[in-house]
């Protein structure tokens, strides 16, 4: 018996492969500030703190990655194209100064500090370049930059770690290491679970780091970090940062992509997210004797349960999932919405 999971989206091309595209990065896309002022953290005008966002385009007929054509990329902050000068460092009216692009790879860099008194909220970052499979073709995709304004007795974990890309005979296994704060004061005293989909992979310790290999990934996988501090003699769970590792060798890719609607919103109160097992040997699409079962995530990593939770079949022939604006206002774990939900499927065949 086979099992492969994925939640990556991807783009059908004239000649009939999928590339799909993604951005990874090396250390967390989140940063907090008090409404006391003062600098956030972590403070992304330190070099060491800077994380890098690089494009990974890679193709169902292959297990190379794919490079776009040299300064082909184009970004953009919040709906807002940015520029660069010479240095490659963000120029002009919007955004000065805070970002850094490889014109050659397409990867950008932050280098300031993007949340303020005035931006509290989410960010989000757009990349749109050219890439080479035999032709030209667009290629782009997005992601979003967490900024909270944090109280001075609120906890924050994250995860950071070199790459989110496993790949054979090139990155076999990355060490997540987790970091944890206290309002705006990091912490160095603490305990951490690591989850698999929704089984402990590392239990509770104080060892900080977790090392994911290709064996513990197929084509993709959702990973939680769960944060403990020891409050009146008991560990407490105070935060949970949850992350996705993908291994581009796999033999297979599972696809969740949009049947209907791709947002939701006051007029598209409902989405359907439906599921693809992709053989990359072929580019072919598997569908006889597949089982899927899914994960639906709220915003933290913790699990939720959707108001319809059953795997229905569309009328195309591909399994899918709802998911409503109330499941995403609802407060499923606590006191706070659940927020934008993740769908990990898993096919076993």
């Amino acid at each position: 018996m086979t099992q492969a999971s994925g939640s990556a989206v991807a783009h059908r091309l004239r000649s009939g492969e999928t590339v799909t595209t993604r951005l990874d990065y090396d250390k967390a896309l989140y940063q907090g500030i008090d409404d006391g002022g003062g600098l956030p953290n972590p403070n992304w005008l330190i070099a060491a703190n800077q994380p890098t966002i690089t494009p990974v385009i890679t193709r169902s007929l292959s297990t190379d990655t794919v490079a776009i054509i040299p300064g082909s990329a184009v970004w953009k902050y919040n709906g807002v194209a940015l520029t660069f000068g010479t240095d490659g460092i963000s120029n002009g009216a919007y955004a000065p100064g805070l970002f850094q692009i490889n014109t050659t790879t397409g990867a950008l860099k932050i280098i300031g500090n993007l949340a303020s008194a005035t931006n509290t909220n989410v960010d989000n970052l757009r990349f749109d370049a050219v890439a080479n499979v035999g032709y030209e073709t667009p290629v782009g995709a997005d992601i979003e930059v967490r900024i909270e304004l944090v109280g001075k007795n609120s906890y924050t974990g994250v995860v950071d770690s070199s790459t989110k890309t496993l790949k054979e005979g090139v990155t076999e296994s990355i060490t997540a290491s987790s970091k944890l704060s206290y309002g705006l004061l990091s912490l160095g005293n603490f305990k951490t679970e690591w989850l698999k989909g929704g089984t402990v992979f590392q239990a509770k310790s104080t060892t900080n780091t977790c090392s994911i290999s290709r064996a513990d990934v197929s084509g993709s996988q959702v990973f939680t970090c769960n944060f403990y501090v020891t409050i009146d003699g008991v560990d407490t769970l105070v935060s949970s940062y949850m992350f996705v590792i993908y291994d581009s060798s796999d033999p297979y890719d599972v696809v969740v992509f949009d049947i209907e609607n791709t947002y939701l919103s006051n007029v598209y109160t409902s989405l359907k997210k439906g599921f693809k097992l992709i053989k990359r040997s072929d580019g072919s699409e598997i569908t006889s004797g597949v089982t899927w079962t899914y994960q639906a995530k709220d915003c933290r990593g913790v699990n939720v349960t959707l108001a319809t939770p059953a795997i229905s079949t569309y009328a195309d022939g591909h399994k899918y999932v709802t998911v409503t604006i109330a499941d995403e206002d609802r407060e499923d774990n606590g006191t706070y919405e659940n927020g934008e939900i993740t769908i990990e499927a898993t096919a076993t065949f």
